[in-house]
């Protein structure tokens, strides 16, 4: 499966949909030959839950995720949403193109 401008403007609005604290890793992998990370601009966050993935299993073909958490480096004080909840997120979703 090839990644083209389509694709992703298919991701960049999947990831509109599903907007959350989460921050976007996006990497373009290259069988045998490597892989390059993508900067992702810092307000593209996302959701991540079943339905994200499925979304993006559609469009690419293929299940092109992986969720990791990232280990706390010093603890910090949380910030509180209007909901009472925090918005303070440890994790990442990578995207494999």
């Amino acid at each position: 499966s090839s990644i083209n401008r389509l694709r992703l403007d298919g991701l960049k609005n999947i990831c509109h949909q599903f907007h959350g604290s989460c921050p976007l890793v996006l990497t373009l992998h290259f069988p045998g030959r490597g892989e390059v990370d993508i900067e992702i601009r810092k307000d593209i966050t996302i959701r991540p839950c079943q339905e994200f993935a499925e979304k993006i299993r559609e469009l690419l073909g293929y299940p092109a995720l992986s969720f990791r958490k990232k280990p706390l480096l010093a603890p910090s004080r949380k910030k509180w949403g209007k909901n009472g909840k925090s918005t303070h997120s440890n994790d990442s979703l990578k995207v494999m193109l």
